[in-house]
């Protein structure tokens, strides 16, 4: 039996339309980047800038299409694997920019109407 350290899940959603988001991707990590940043003056913008690092790595690695993306960033609380929700941030994903992935609109503590 494998047993993780810090459990993540990261839902992907791709925006089609204005309101009209579309689930796709679910990945589920051990990551203790998530987790890093302690003073709390300075998480949100760690979580913003992991948060988009980590899904550029993934929209590259699945090759996603080009667009905006919702990423929510959940924790997964042992016992019961219940979740709590960190951040939620909109990605405007090019593959052909690869290493500039564009960061705004960050929503905490909200699923923006997910």
């Amino acid at each position: 039996m494998i047993v993780w350290g810090y459990p993540h899940e990261l839902e992907y959603r791709f925006e089609r339309a204005k309101g009209y988001r579309e689930h796709l991707y679910t990945e589920l990590v051990d990551d203790m980047g998530f987790v890093l940043e302690h003073r709390s003056a300075l998480w949100e913008g760690w979580l913003v800038r992991y948060t988009g690092a980590c899904a550029e790595d993934y929209l590259r690695r699945v090759r996603a299409k080009h667009g905006v993306w919702l990423v929510s960033v959940y924790s997964v609380l042992r016992p019961h694997h219940a979740r709590k929700h960190l951040i939620t941030v909109r990605v405007r994903w090019n593959s052909q920019k690869v290493g500039s992935v564009p960061v705004g609109e960050v929503a905490r503590g909200t699923t923006m109407g997910m």
